[in-house]
């Protein structure tokens, strides 16, 4: 780390001479001697977002507003909920991660190390949520961004920053620009952090765009609250330092566990300077997350509140009524009287029939709007999130007394969690399967099937014994 000292000078610290929270042992330097870039932590006064309730000019508890009562309350503006989190490449993490975001409105997931099926593709995590993510399928992707689909329409790729461990894009809301990143800094390459997080950072101080980045560093650093420095961290904090770069990490809660009783801090929520002031509430969460790595929240804050979106679902369409609706027209029955002579009556006369149309479709066909939140799981009932409360609370009772027993404890139940979602999904399929009636059903069936992209669940056809032709049936092996 690069500390300051009372002639003025930096250098770098030891970890003898930092603490496990990157506060140095002796006396605070001067205020007028430090950078806050170089060392955020140092004083309260420099980063007042890591001591909230320091007061400091426009943003403690002097720069506020008071309301009638007299009371110092901050102005509200709307949020986007973003949940960062290392999966591990692990299955039932993703459905985990789904039942822990299910009240949250516009959900967006920076996720590294995200489970993928066989051929290297993200499986369909929910129908309400927009992967991006590198689909070319030659890799396993290690950076994947979902958005929900509220907010899809305002959200693209990037396509250059693109690679295996790094996936951004540009998202737009009303006239807020940003970039949202999902990083993943493999630990056994050599450059900390990669080329094209580089390329990326100048991207966006060129354009002048806030840049906000959920990343797996697998660096050390005590200003962000490890016992020790490496290598890696002092690189990290070094381009940090020359691209003005800044990260929004709290405190020095670990987000990362392992069954050994090893923590660190190596999970980073990074911002360049535009968006320092779009985060807020970030927090390491201790909610079960299914992987060694923590949950962490924040919120994007934005200017403008996001309107729902309206929509006419075509398959929600009564077309009876439609039929009906065009067979007591009187408009149409003039149309089919009229006589056509030339061209201006024939485009006349395609005008009126579309708006006869349009008008049929629309008083048979209402406005829907789409859900700021995701639909709730079929498999996650009551007796599924009593196991998995459960589970989060044996493994708060393994971190905080760190024995074996208690850890082996943990890994039973976290067993017992994965059987029972199993077990569930395969009871709410069979069930499905049996009360299936109607034709819709049947299509909706047929779809599920179609949609599984592993190699291993093979969409096959069954035969009648007596004859060779197709029954138009299907199902998994």
């Amino acid at each position: 780390a690069v500390v300051s000292t009372q002639s003025g000078h930096y250098g770098r610290a030891t970890p003898s001479a930092v603490g496990s929270k990157g506060v140095n042992a002796g006396p605070l330097p001067p205020r007028t001697n430090i950078h806050p870039n170089i060392h955020p932590n140092i004083h309260p006064n420099i980063h007042p977002n890591i001591y909230p309730n320091t007061p400091s000019s426009g943003t403690g508890a002097k720069g506020r507003k008071k309301n009638s009562k007299g009371n110092s309350k901050p102005p509200l503006y709307p949020r986007i909920p973003i949940t960062q989190i290392n999966l591990r490449h692990k299955k039932g993490a993703w459905g985990t991660l789904l039942s822990n975001i299910l009240i949250k409105k516009h959900p967006i997931i920076l996720a590294t190390e995200p489970y993928t099926e066989t051929s290297n593709l993200l499986p369909k995590v929910h129908k309400d949520l927009v992967p991006f993510y590198y689909k070319k399928g030659d890799h396993r992707p290690r950076a994947a961004i979902l958005i929900h689909k509220s907010l899809a329409d305002k959200s693209w790729e990037l396509p250059q920053f693109t690679t295996i461990d790094q996936i951004a894009i540009h998202f737009k809301h009303d006239k807020e620009d940003m970039i949202l990143v999902s990083s993943y800094m493999d630990y056994t390459s050599s450059s900390c952090p990669p080329t094209e997080f580089i390329k990326l950072v100048d991207y966006a101080k060129k354009q002048g765009l806030p840049l906000i980045v959920g990343s797996d560093t697998n660096s050390h650093h005590t200003l962000w609250g490890n016992r020790c420095n490496n290598k890696r961290g002092e690189d990290l904090l070094d381009l940090m330092v020359l691209k003005n770069l800044k990260w929004s990490n709290k405190g020095s809660t670990p987000t990362f566990f392992n069954t050994q009783g090893h923590c660190s801090v190596i999970d980073l929520t990074i911002c360049n300077k535009a968006a320092e002031n779009l985060i807020d509430g970030w927090h390491v969460s201790s909610q079960f997350s299914n992987s060694d790595h923590c949950y962490i929240f924040f919120d994007l804050i934005t200017k403008t509140k996001i309107t729902p979106r309206q929509i006419r679902n075509v398959k929600s369409t009564d077309w009876e009524g439609f039929h009906k609706s065009l067979a007591s027209d009187s408009k149409l029955q003039e149309l089919n009287q009229k006589e056509l002579h030339n061209k201006e009556d024939l485009d006349k006369a395609a005008e009126d029939l579309n708006c006869i149309l349009k008008e049929a479709y629309e008083a048979n066909c209402p406005i829907t709007y789409i859900s700021s939140t995701i639909k709730k799981p079929p498999w996650l009932t009551a007796e599924v999130q009593t196991a998995q409360r459960g589970v989060r609370h044996q493994l708060m009772k393994a971190r905080s007394t760190k024995t074996e027993p208690e850890w082996e404890s943990y890994r039973k139940r976290a067993r017992e969690y994965e059987k029972l979602k199993k077990k569930v999904k395969k009871t709410g399929w069979r069930e499905f399967c049996k009360s299936t009636e109607s034709m819709r059903d049947y299509a909706r069936m047929n779809n599920i099937l179609k949609s599984s992209s592993c190699k291993k669940e093979k969409l096959e056809a069954l035969y009648k014994p007596s004859k060779k032709k197709k029954v138009p049936t299907a199902t998994l092996r």
